[in-house]
């Protein structure tokens, strides 16, 4: 397990799929299918996941999330997020940020893409993780997320929320994916 870089942190990172948000979406507004009449649209959406776990030795750990992310008409982007565990919750304060810039969390960047999307990117120590969100033409929306490996890694490394240690797992597999706009 080489590479295991800092314990519990993630890195900034500009991936290629990033790079394709269109400035002139994040000057002119947000895209028009989440653009709304009304000030703000609310955005919430829910996973679970399940990690194989090899170190610490041995185990399936489950995972749920809860988000709640608000598009503002200014671009400004404010998510808060609930971690439950089975016998552990861990609310994360709201962090936010415009449309397609770093926010106060370095990791935490959303871009309007093409075709009613948004999409998130971050770089964890052995993965890329990607969520989209896609709005339907009947005005729901559908939510995904997937963690590839980076070149050279065989294990997926995360900080475990309750103590920031890093634990290694050999799978992770996401279910239960729900989007709503309120």
């Amino acid at each position: 397990m080489s590479g295991r870089g800092p314990c519990g942190r993630f890195k900034k990172a500009i991936s290629s799929f990033c790079s394709m948000a269109l400035s002139l979406v994040l000057i002119a507004g947000m895209d028009a299918a989440f653009a709304q009449t009304a000030k703000e649209t609310v955005l919430s959406y829910s996973y679970d996941m399940t990690l194989s776990r090899i170190n610490p030795c041995c185990g399936v750990d489950t995972v749920h999330f809860d988000h709640t992310l608000t598009l503002k008409s200014d671009n400004t982007v404010v998510e808060t997020a609930r971690i439950s565990y089975p016998n552990f919750q861990r609310d994360y304060p709201p962090y936010s940020g415009q449309l397609g810039k770093p926010s106060n969390l370095p990791d935490q960047i959303w871009h309007v893409m093409p075709d009613n999307t948004l999409l998130w990117g971050a770089e964890a120590l052995h993965s890329l993780r990607t969520k989209t969100i896609k709005r339907s033409a009947a005005g729901g929306c559908t939510f995904s997320i997937k963690d590839r490996l980076k070149p050279g890694f065989s294990d997926y490394a995360y900080p475990n929320a309750k103590n920031g240690q890093v634990s290694y797992f050999s799978s992770v597999q996401y279910t239960n994916m729900v989007c709503r706009i309120r």
